[in-house]
Formats: structure tokens, C-alpha cells, sequence
């Protein structure tokens, strides 16, 4: 049983409250760091003198107390509900109760912030508990960050191991955390343009290393490196961590980035995913459920790499729907921790894993989704049977053609068009509704022209609820004046050559479960499911033959015809239902 005595959070909350209204919170809870760190630094004089101690603490101690920031505590307003925590702190510290467990986790209290307004990324602790344990099969004594916004990854990452890290943010709160703590390194710099970690003209080496920000931050260096330096050009700065993070790291490095960089069809990033690829340091890639990041929605993905070793294969590890994911209402966090690393780091088969060669990897336009590749039974039945025929890629057998700009159908007149959307896309037979009227002008209405949907044009959505297909009827084209156009989430396939395959029986074969199984695989995306039009243009399609498409046209014109039926017979019902008020 764990006997051991924790430190009073409510101390500390009652310092944050009783100070509310004085300076912002991210001030106050710097300014508890350092009521911390002046009870660690001056543990035995702190008690009796605590006015003095201050001052002299900040004036022999300036990096540590002052900094570049300008809360300081001998500044501050509430000095009542300052003195009473530090009277707090030296009472613990006389008691044993300022452990490193209860340092740690004071510090950690302080650093957490999961609101958007202060930048910076927060995972869930069982994030962090996952990395640790990685870290744990290793040899490393120390971890290197090569961007750093809040510290809070240093603090979760260096509790046994020295943390060296690097950061556009000036900051006294990295001294103060290594005063508590102790083995907390900080530079403020650009580790790509200049980094501070240097030794005897070469970057200094270090054992592990873990890189999970900055997500979104643009940059325009090509011009300002140096090439010999870095392999990839990028608009994105988070390629250039890794990069530069696998020059300086000699070991695990942990790299946690948005799920859509894996899936991206954007040059610069298909180029980075080879240069990994052929690296043959990418040891396993995991897909983290949404929810573990604390203060976006973005689905994000863990890589792991072993800069000591080479791999001809790569585990991909979907955590969808998996045993190591344990909800509670609305938070989710990972469990099973110790059994999900050694999945992770060594050759452990497990039905959440999938092993897949480099040559395969290459072959699906390098993309490490793991949701590419982890494939259920249907899935891969589906692709079983799709061996046993003949194939052509998709672009070559249809015009794929993309909606019309929807800012162009924002221009308001007089003339009405009708739009295809998701829900009109029927189960079964052909698409009978357009379901949205737009207004337009006639200039509109006469670019609309060159997209307008002909008869036996398939629909399908690419976006949302990916893979859903619809054929266009006559009967439908007619009813609006042939002018419909498809929705905004949907492409339009057009046969470009009916002796090779028909509308009808594309759509069939696009219909089918094991169609439709295949077209899930492509789905992926950061917020929202999507499909890359390339994705698309390189679908596999079985070639059947003649006989084979008749029978897939006959049985779409049955569908149509039971379809027909049940709608009758829906219709005759509500009239059953509605026959007394006649």
C-alpha cells in the first residue's frame, strides 16, 4: 500500500483564486513556480524571513527570478496570499513532503493549460505515459526537444532523464522548472536556422528525442539553408524538426504530427513520407484516437524511429476501436500502456498490427495512414477476389470531374439550378432527386453548362461519408430541365468508353461490399473523412466481360424496379393510415 503524503492541491488553487483579478492566470502560475523554486533554493532561511529571502533571490539570482519576464514576487499584488503559499511550501519542505513525485506533479498542475488561447500543444498524460515507456526499453539518459511552447513536454518527459530543449520562446520559466526539478536544459533558438546544441562545430548527439510541435506553421527557408543539411524542402517547419531531430538523435525518436501530413497528396509532403520511407529508420506508426489532444480536434499520429538500426518494413498500429482504448463518457485515454509499447517497439504480433514492406508502402504513393493498411476481413476478401481479374485504373476508364467552385454559386439571381448532395444518393437503382434549388445569375448559370450531369453519370461522395455512389437517371434530368449539377463533397465519373465498361456496371461493381470495402480503405483525413483525387484516379477496377455486365445492368434495372415497388407500397400505406380524415 502507498503510504506516501501529497502535497495540497487546494493550496494551490487558493493561491490562484485569491489572486484572481490582479494579473492573468498563466501570470500567476508562474509566479507559484518560482514560490516553489525559492522554497527549493532556500529551504532553511525561507521560514523566518520570507521578505528577505525574495530579495535576495532575485537579486542573486536573476536568470532564475526575474529573467525576461516581468513577474517577479516582490512585485506581487496580493503579497497576503503569496506569503501564505510559501509559508505552505517550507512547511511541506520541513515535513519530507517536497519529494521530486510531489515537485513533479505541482509543476505539472501549473504548466497544464487545455484552452487555444496560448498556443502550444497538450496531450493526454497517457500520451506521455505511452513515450515514457518506449523511452523505458531503451538505454537513453537524456531526451532532446527541438521546439518547445509551454515546456510541459520537458516536464512529462524528464522525470529520470536529462531533457536538452530548444525554443522561439524567451522564457525564465525553463530555469525555474530545473531548480524544482533539476535536469531541465533550455535555449531559446531556431534549432533549424541555428541550432544551440553545438559541439566542436557539429551538433551535439543525444539519446532519444521527441518532436510534437509546431502543427500548422508555415515557413519560407528554402533559399536560407543549407541543402547539405536538410534532404526535403517543406513549406511545413514540423519536417524540418524531424529532420533535423534525426541528425542529432542517435536513437528512439518519437515524433507525434497531424494525421492528414501521412495521407497529404501535397508534393513537398509525399516527398518527405519517401525520404522517411528510404531512411529505413521508421520502425512503427500509430494512429491516436481523437480526444488525446487536449486542445484541438485534429487526429493525430505517433512515428517512431530507431536511428540505430535499419528496417525493411514498417508496423502500422490502428488503435480504432482497439482494447487499449478506455472511455468514460466523453474523455478517452489509452490503458494497457506496457502491452501497447512492446507492440510498438518490438516484433509482437497483435490483430491491431500490421506489418507491411517497403516495396507495398511505395506502391500506395507512400502514405503511412495506418488506417491504409490495417484492413478488416471483408477488406481483404475484397482484394483477394479483385486479383483473380483483369484491371484498369479508374482515370482510365472514366472523366473524373470535380463541382462547380461553391463560390461561384453564391452569386445570387434569378435563374434556378439543382444540386445532387449526399442524401440523394439512393441504396439502391438509380438517383431520382436533386434535392437543393440554388438561385444564380445567368452568367452562372451559363458556366454551369460544362458541368452539368448527363444521364448515367456517376456520383460519388468524397468527402463525409466517403464511397457512396449514385447513378443519374433520364427521368431525373428531365424533371429539372437538365440543369443539376453534383454537390460540393461529390466527383462525377464519366465513361469515357462504353465497350469497356458500362455506367451501370461500374456503379454495380462500385456498390457492392466488397467495392465499397476497398473505396474505405482510400478514406482518411485530419477532421473530416476525404479522398485524394489521385487516390482515386489509381482505384483498381476489374474489367468484366460482356456477358458478366449485362447480368450487373440487369440486376441495377431490378433494383430500380423494386425500389419503384417499395415506394409504392410506402405510399399506399400512408394513405391506410390517413384514409379516416378523408
Amino acid at each position: 500500500m502507498n503510504t506516501a503524503i501529497t502535497l495540497n492541491q487546494q493550496v494551490l488553487f487558493n493561491f490562484l483564486q485569491d489572486s484572481r483579478g490582479s494579473l492573468p492566470i498563466q501570470d500567476m502560475k508562474e509566479l507559484a513556480l518560482k514560490a516553489m523554486a525559492l522554497v527549493t533554493l532556500y529551504s532553511t532561511q525561507v521560514a523566518n524571513n520570507p521578505i528577505e529571502t525574495i530579495i535576495e533571490a532575485e537579486q542573486n539570482h536573476q536568470q532564475i527570478f526575474i529573467g525576461d519576464s516581468r513577474n517577479m514576487l516582490s512585485q506581487m499584488p496580493n503579497q497576503v496570499a503569496l506569503l501564505d503559499l510559501i509559508r505552505y511550501l517550507s512547511d511541506a519542505q520541513t515535513k519530507g513532503l517536497l519529494t521530486q513525485k510531489n515537485k513533479l506533479d505541482w509543476v505539472q498542475q501549473l504548466l497544464w493549460d487545455d484552452s487555444k488561447t496560448l498556443g502550444g500543444i497538450f496531450f493526454h498524460q497517457s500520451i506521455y505515459a505511452l513515450s515514457l515507456a518506449l523511452l523505458n526499453k531503451t538505454t537513453a539518459k537524456n531526451i532532446y526537444i527541438p521546439f518547445e511552447t509551454r515546456f510541459y513536454h520537458s516536464v512529462m518527459l524528464g522525470e529520470n532523464r536529462t531533457i536538452y530543449a530548444e525554443g522561439r520562446l524567451s522564457s525564465s520559466t525553463p530555469a525555474v522548472i530545473d531548480i524544482i526539478l533539476g535536469n531541465m536544459n533550455y535555449q531559446t533558438s531556431d534549432a533549424v536556422l541555428s541550432p544551440s546544441y553545438v559541439q566542436n562545430g557539429t551538433l551535439q548527439k543525444f539519446d532519444a528525442g521527441f518532436v510534437a510541435e509546431p502543427w500548422g506553421m508555415k515557413v519560407a527557408y528554402k533559399e536560407f539553408l543549407n541543402n547539405t543539411r536538410f534532404t526535403v524542402d517543406s513549406t511545413n517547419y514540423q519536417n524540418y524538426l524531424i529532420q533535423h531531430a534525426m541528425q542529432q538523435v542517435t536513437g528512439l525518436l518519437i515524433a507525434i504530427v497531424p494525421a492528414n501530413t501521412l495521407v497529404s497528396t501535397v508534393a513537398s509532403e509525399e516527398n518527405m513520407r519517401k525520404w522517411l520511407v528510404n531512411q529505413k529508420h521508421l520502425k512503427s506508426v500509430l494512429s491516436l484516437p481523437s480526444g488525446l489532444l487536449m486542445n484541438t480536434g485534429v487526429n493525430s499520429s505517433m512515428l517512431v524511429f530507431d536511428l540505430s538500426r535499419q528496417f525493411e518494413q514498417i508496423n502500422f498500429i490502428s488503435l480504432k476501436d482497439s482494447e487499449f482504448i478506455q472511455r468514460k463518457g466523453r474523455d478517452i485515454e489509452l490503458r494497457d500502456i506496457e502491452k501497447l509499447a512492446n507492440i510498438i517497439w518490438s516484433d509482437e504480433t497483435n490483430h491491431n498490427k500490421i506489418t507491411v514492406h517497403h516495396q507495398d508502402i511505395m506502391q500506395q504513393n507512400y502514405v503511412l495512414d495506418p488506417e491504409r493498411y490495417a484492413i478488416d476481413d471483408v477488406s481483404q476478401k475484397a482484394l483477394s477476389i479483385l486479383q483473380s481479374y483483369p484491371t484498369q485504373k479508374l482515370v482510365d476508364l472514366v472523366e473524373i470531374i470535380r463541382p462547380i467552385a461553391i463560390s461561384k454559386l453564391k452569386e445570387e439571381g434569378e435563374e434556378s439550378i439543382y444540386e445532387i448532395q449526399g442524401g440523394d444518393l439512393p441504396e439502391y437503382g438509380y438517383i431520382d432527386i436533386a434535392g437543393k434549388e440554388l438561385k444564380v445569375s445567368h452568367t452562372i448559370l451559363e458556366q454551369c453548362q460544362s458541368v452539368f450531369l448527363q444521364a448515367n453519370d456517376i456520383i460519388m461522395t468524397v468527402r463525409g461519408s466517403v464511397g457512396k455512389v449514385g447513378i443519374v437517371s433520364q427521368n431525373m434530368l428531365d424533371r429539372y430541365q437538365g440543369k443539376v449539377i453534383a454537390g460540393q463533397t461529390n466527383m462525377v465519373l464519366r465513361i469515357k468508353n462504353n465497350h469497356q465498361i458500362s455506367s451501370q456496371a461500374l456503379l454495380m461493381q462500385l456498390r457492392s461490399d466488397f467495392g465499397q470495402a476497398r473505396l474505405r480503405l482510400l478514406s482518411a483525413g485530419a477532421v473530416i473523412a476525404g479522398v485524394s483525387v489521385k487516390d482515386l484516379k489509381d482505384f483498381p477496377i476489374a474489367i468484366f466481360s460482356h456477358e458478366q455486365q449485362k447480368k450487373l445492368e440487369e440486376s441495377l434495372e431490378n433494383q430500380q424496379i423494386i425500389k419503384q415497388e417499395i415506394e409504392a407500397k410506402k405510399a399506399y400505406m400512408n394513405q391506410l393510415a390517413n384514409d379516416i380524415w378523408a
